[in-house]
Protein backbone atom coordinates (compact mmCIF):
# COMPACT_ATOMS: atom_id res chain seq x y z
CA UNK A 1 0.00 0.00 0.00
CA UNK A 2 1.17 3.37 -1.00
CA UNK A 3 1.25 6.53 1.02
CA UNK A 4 1.45 10.62 -0.31
CA UNK A 5 3.98 12.82 0.91
CA UNK A 6 3.11 15.88 1.07
CA UNK A 7 6.67 17.59 2.98
CA UNK A 8 8.37 16.70 -0.55
CA UNK A 9 6.66 19.94 -2.70
CA UNK A 10 9.39 22.32 -2.78
CA UNK A 11 9.14 26.02 -3.78
CA UNK A 12 10.25 27.20 -7.05
CA UNK A 13 13.80 28.90 -7.12
CA UNK A 14 14.49 32.52 -8.53
CA UNK A 15 17.81 32.84 -9.51
CA UNK A 16 17.27 36.24 -11.27
CA UNK A 17 16.55 38.31 -9.43
CA UNK A 18 20.29 39.35 -9.03
CA UNK A 19 20.83 39.36 -12.77
CA UNK A 20 21.92 43.13 -14.71
CA UNK A 21 19.86 43.25 -17.57
CA UNK A 22 22.11 44.90 -20.76
CA UNK A 23 21.23 46.72 -23.56
CA UNK A 24 22.79 43.46 -25.56
CA UNK A 25 21.68 41.31 -29.10
CA UNK A 26 19.84 39.14 -26.80
CA UNK A 27 17.97 41.41 -24.86
CA UNK A 28 14.03 41.67 -25.16
CA UNK A 29 13.89 44.61 -23.27
CA UNK A 30 12.48 47.72 -25.48
CA UNK A 31 14.99 51.18 -25.55
CA UNK A 32 12.65 53.69 -23.40
CA UNK A 33 12.75 57.43 -24.64
CA UNK A 34 14.26 60.19 -22.47
CA UNK A 35 14.30 63.52 -22.58
CA UNK A 36 13.42 65.26 -18.99
CA UNK A 37 16.68 65.13 -16.54
CA UNK A 38 19.71 63.81 -16.03
CA UNK A 39 22.00 63.16 -19.36
CA UNK A 40 19.70 62.62 -21.68
CA UNK A 41 17.84 66.63 -21.10
CA UNK A 42 16.93 67.99 -24.14
CA UNK A 43 19.64 71.49 -24.39
CA UNK A 44 18.23 74.29 -26.46
CA UNK A 45 20.00 77.03 -28.05
CA UNK A 46 19.01 80.80 -27.92
CA UNK A 47 22.58 82.39 -28.45
CA UNK A 48 23.50 83.77 -31.71
CA UNK A 49 27.38 83.75 -31.11
CA UNK A 50 26.96 79.99 -29.70
CA UNK A 51 26.44 76.82 -32.16
CA UNK A 52 24.96 74.04 -30.60
CA UNK A 53 25.09 70.66 -32.31
CA UNK A 54 23.00 66.95 -31.52
CA UNK A 55 24.06 63.77 -31.56
CA UNK A 56 22.20 60.43 -30.36
CA UNK A 57 18.71 59.25 -30.30
CA UNK A 58 18.21 60.67 -26.70
CA UNK A 59 17.95 57.08 -25.47
CA UNK A 60 19.48 55.11 -22.05
CA UNK A 61 21.47 53.20 -24.99
CA UNK A 62 22.28 56.35 -27.27
CA UNK A 63 22.08 59.62 -25.10
CA UNK A 64 22.45 62.67 -26.77
CA UNK A 65 25.50 64.60 -26.87
CA UNK A 66 25.82 67.83 -27.27
CA UNK A 67 28.78 70.03 -29.08
CA UNK A 68 29.09 73.65 -28.16
CA UNK A 69 31.30 76.32 -29.96
CA UNK A 70 31.30 79.82 -30.97
CA UNK A 71 30.31 80.84 -35.02
CA UNK A 72 33.10 80.41 -37.08
CA UNK A 73 32.96 84.47 -38.00
CA UNK A 74 32.78 85.42 -34.15
CA UNK A 75 36.36 86.12 -34.23
CA UNK A 76 35.82 88.28 -37.68
CA UNK A 77 32.82 89.79 -35.28
CA UNK A 78 35.51 91.18 -32.36
CA UNK A 79 37.49 92.22 -35.06
CA UNK A 80 35.83 94.29 -37.10
CA UNK A 81 33.90 96.07 -33.52
CA UNK A 82 37.90 96.50 -32.57
CA UNK A 83 38.36 98.37 -35.73
CA UNK A 84 35.30 100.14 -35.11
CA UNK A 85 36.31 101.32 -31.58
CA UNK A 86 39.62 102.20 -32.89
CA UNK A 87 38.24 104.32 -35.14
CA UNK A 88 35.90 105.71 -32.39
CA UNK A 89 39.04 106.52 -30.43
CA UNK A 90 41.07 108.55 -33.00
CA UNK A 91 38.18 110.49 -33.87
CA UNK A 92 37.28 111.49 -30.12
CA UNK A 93 40.84 112.52 -29.96
CA UNK A 94 41.23 114.51 -33.22
CA UNK A 95 37.90 116.39 -31.74
CA UNK A 96 39.09 117.27 -28.60
CA UNK A 97 42.40 118.66 -30.37
CA UNK A 98 39.87 120.77 -32.54
CA UNK A 99 38.16 122.02 -29.35
CA UNK A 100 41.37 122.57 -27.56
CA UNK A 101 42.71 124.78 -30.51
CA UNK A 102 39.72 127.08 -30.72
CA UNK A 103 39.72 127.83 -26.92
CA UNK A 104 43.38 128.42 -27.25
CA UNK A 105 42.67 130.62 -30.72
CA UNK A 106 39.42 132.12 -28.66
CA UNK A 107 41.68 132.33 -25.70
CA UNK A 108 44.30 134.14 -27.57
CA UNK A 109 41.71 136.79 -29.52
CA UNK A 110 40.12 137.63 -25.72
CA UNK A 111 43.68 138.61 -24.73
CA UNK A 112 44.58 140.72 -27.60
CA UNK A 113 41.73 142.79 -26.61
CA UNK A 114 43.93 142.65 -22.92
CA UNK A 115 46.34 143.86 -20.33
CA UNK A 116 48.16 141.46 -18.49
CA UNK A 117 50.20 141.99 -15.06
CA UNK A 118 52.01 138.66 -13.28
CA UNK A 119 54.29 139.65 -10.63
CA UNK A 120 55.44 137.40 -7.57
CA UNK A 121 56.28 139.00 -3.85
CA UNK A 122 58.11 137.61 -1.18
CA UNK A 123 57.45 138.74 1.76
CA UNK A 124 59.73 138.83 5.09
CA UNK A 125 57.82 139.69 8.05
CA UNK A 126 58.97 141.55 11.50
CA UNK A 127 56.93 143.63 13.96
CA UNK A 128 58.87 146.92 13.20
CA UNK A 129 58.77 146.72 9.28
CA UNK A 130 57.67 144.38 6.39
CA UNK A 131 60.38 143.75 3.84
CA UNK A 132 58.79 142.96 -0.23
CA UNK A 133 60.75 141.86 -3.10
CA UNK A 134 58.66 142.20 -6.38
CA UNK A 135 59.54 140.94 -9.62
CA UNK A 136 57.23 140.77 -12.95
CA UNK A 137 56.81 137.24 -14.47
CA UNK A 138 54.92 138.79 -17.64
CA UNK A 139 57.31 140.95 -20.33
CA UNK A 140 54.45 141.82 -22.73
CA UNK A 141 51.76 144.82 -21.46
CA UNK A 142 53.19 145.07 -18.16
CA UNK A 143 52.25 148.10 -16.14
CA UNK A 144 54.75 149.69 -13.50
CA UNK A 145 53.45 149.01 -10.23
CA UNK A 146 55.07 148.95 -6.12
CA UNK A 147 54.03 146.20 -3.92
CA UNK A 148 53.67 148.43 -0.02
CA UNK A 149 52.41 147.86 3.34
CA UNK A 150 50.36 150.65 4.70
CA UNK A 151 52.02 153.47 6.31
CA UNK A 152 51.68 153.95 10.08
CA UNK A 153 53.75 155.13 12.75
CA UNK A 154 56.69 152.85 14.29
CA UNK A 155 55.47 152.83 17.65
CA UNK A 156 51.99 151.33 16.77
CA UNK A 157 53.10 149.25 13.83
CA UNK A 158 53.01 145.60 15.45
CA UNK A 159 49.68 146.51 17.23
CA UNK A 160 48.19 147.14 14.04
CA UNK A 161 46.21 144.91 11.73
CA UNK A 162 48.14 144.28 8.13
CA UNK A 163 47.18 146.12 5.11
CA UNK A 164 48.80 146.10 1.83
CA UNK A 165 48.81 147.66 -1.23
CA UNK A 166 49.64 147.43 -5.20
CA UNK A 167 50.18 151.00 -6.28
CA UNK A 168 50.07 151.29 -10.17
CA UNK A 169 52.50 154.19 -11.66
CA UNK A 170 49.36 155.56 -13.51
CA UNK A 171 45.68 154.62 -13.35
CA UNK A 172 44.89 151.22 -15.50
CA UNK A 173 42.03 151.74 -18.70
CA UNK A 174 40.09 149.67 -16.67
CA UNK A 175 39.33 147.93 -13.29
CA UNK A 176 41.41 144.93 -12.99
CA UNK A 177 40.51 140.80 -12.66
CA UNK A 178 42.46 139.78 -10.29
CA UNK A 179 44.08 136.13 -9.31
CA UNK A 180 46.14 135.31 -6.08
CA UNK A 181 48.49 132.86 -4.76
CA UNK A 182 49.98 132.26 -1.86
CA UNK A 183 52.40 129.17 -0.20
CA UNK A 184 51.59 129.67 3.40
CA UNK A 185 49.29 126.95 4.11
CA UNK A 186 48.33 128.72 7.12
CA UNK A 187 47.52 132.17 6.12
CA UNK A 188 45.27 133.49 3.02
CA UNK A 189 44.29 136.93 1.37
CA UNK A 190 41.31 138.76 1.62
CA UNK A 191 41.52 141.59 -1.43
CA UNK A 192 39.23 143.98 0.05
CA UNK A 193 39.21 146.77 -3.17
CA UNK A 194 40.01 146.62 -6.24
CA UNK A 195 40.75 150.36 -8.51
CA UNK A 196 42.14 151.06 -11.26
CA UNK A 197 45.05 152.96 -9.73
CA UNK A 198 45.51 150.25 -6.89
CA UNK A 199 44.60 146.94 -5.66
CA UNK A 200 44.21 146.56 -1.27
CA UNK A 201 44.60 143.82 0.41
CA UNK A 202 45.03 141.91 3.97
CA UNK A 203 46.23 138.71 5.40
CA UNK A 204 44.66 136.81 7.42
CA UNK A 205 44.93 132.92 9.54
CA UNK A 206 43.05 130.43 7.87
CA UNK A 207 42.07 128.67 10.42
CA UNK A 208 40.67 131.42 12.56
CA UNK A 209 39.29 133.70 9.27
CA UNK A 210 40.49 136.39 10.94
CA UNK A 211 42.72 139.38 10.14
CA UNK A 212 46.52 139.17 11.65
CA UNK A 213 48.34 142.30 13.39
CA UNK A 214 51.82 142.71 11.85
CA UNK A 215 52.97 141.08 15.24
CA UNK A 216 51.46 138.12 14.32
CA UNK A 217 52.81 138.11 10.71
CA UNK A 218 56.25 138.43 12.18
CA UNK A 219 56.19 135.14 13.82
CA UNK A 220 55.25 133.33 10.05
CA UNK A 221 58.08 132.32 7.79
CA UNK A 222 59.32 134.14 4.37
CA UNK A 223 56.04 133.68 2.20
CA UNK A 224 55.63 134.03 -1.12
CA UNK A 225 52.36 135.57 -3.07
CA UNK A 226 51.52 135.69 -6.96
CA UNK A 227 49.14 138.25 -8.49
CA UNK A 228 47.77 137.49 -11.65
CA UNK A 229 46.04 140.65 -12.92
CA UNK A 230 44.01 141.21 -16.36
CA UNK A 231 41.97 144.54 -17.93
CA UNK A 232 40.73 145.75 -20.87
CA UNK A 233 42.89 147.60 -23.16
CA UNK A 234 41.91 151.51 -23.98
CA UNK A 235 40.73 150.79 -27.48
CA UNK A 236 38.12 147.57 -26.33
CA UNK A 237 37.22 149.49 -23.52
CA UNK A 238 36.19 152.55 -24.91
CA UNK A 239 34.04 150.22 -27.28
CA UNK A 240 32.47 147.57 -24.53
CA UNK A 241 31.48 150.93 -22.82
CA UNK A 242 29.35 152.16 -25.60
CA UNK A 243 28.25 149.32 -26.55
CA UNK A 244 27.00 147.88 -23.43
CA UNK A 245 27.14 151.18 -21.31
CA UNK A 246 29.75 149.95 -18.63
CA UNK A 247 30.89 151.47 -15.62
CA UNK A 248 34.62 150.77 -15.00
CA UNK A 249 34.18 151.71 -11.69
CA UNK A 250 31.56 149.03 -10.87
CA UNK A 251 33.09 145.60 -8.58
CA UNK A 252 35.25 143.05 -9.85
CA UNK A 253 35.58 139.12 -9.37
CA UNK A 254 38.60 138.02 -7.76
CA UNK A 255 39.27 134.39 -7.32
CA UNK A 256 41.96 133.38 -4.63
CA UNK A 257 43.97 129.71 -4.39
CA UNK A 258 46.28 128.63 -2.13
CA UNK A 259 48.62 126.01 -1.30
CA UNK A 260 47.39 123.18 1.16
CA UNK A 261 43.93 124.70 0.90
CA UNK A 262 41.31 124.98 -1.48
CA UNK A 263 40.66 128.97 -2.79
CA UNK A 264 37.46 130.85 -2.77
CA UNK A 265 36.14 133.45 -5.22
CA UNK A 266 33.93 136.15 -4.46
CA UNK A 267 33.17 139.93 -5.44
CA UNK A 268 35.09 142.50 -4.35
CA UNK A 269 33.23 146.02 -3.78
CA UNK A 270 34.70 149.38 -5.41
CA UNK A 271 35.24 151.81 -2.19
CA UNK A 272 36.28 155.50 -2.45
CA UNK A 273 39.66 155.65 -1.24
CA UNK A 274 42.68 153.88 0.61
CA UNK A 275 45.50 155.07 2.87
CA UNK A 276 48.77 155.56 1.34
CA UNK A 277 51.75 152.43 1.56
CA UNK A 278 55.16 152.16 3.15
CA UNK A 279 57.90 150.41 1.64
CA UNK A 280 57.30 149.14 -1.49
CA UNK A 281 58.85 147.33 -4.76
CA UNK A 282 58.42 149.02 -8.26
CA UNK A 283 57.42 146.94 -11.44
CA UNK A 284 57.42 147.52 -14.82
CA UNK A 285 58.93 145.15 -17.07
CA UNK A 286 61.89 144.98 -14.94
CA UNK A 287 60.01 144.70 -11.63
CA UNK A 288 62.25 145.77 -8.70
CA UNK A 289 62.11 145.77 -4.82
CA UNK A 290 63.06 147.75 -1.70
CA UNK A 291 62.14 147.50 2.19
CA UNK A 292 59.40 148.80 3.77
Amino acid sequence: MSRRNLKSVKEPVDNTKNIIYTNGVNNRRVPKMVGHKGDYAVVKNKSNIITLEQTGKGTSGNPYVYTLDLQKNFTDVIADYKSKNEKIKDNLIKERRKIITTYDNMRKSELSFKNILNIESTFKFTDRNHFIESKTLNEKDASGYKVESEKTTSQLFKYKNNCFYIRFDKPLDGIPYVEYKIDNSDLDIDVVEIKNDYVKFKIKELEKNNYVSNYFLSTQPQTKISFFMEWDKKTFNNISNTSNNVNNNTSISVSSSTTASSGSSYSAPSSSSGSSGGSSSSGGSSGGSSGY
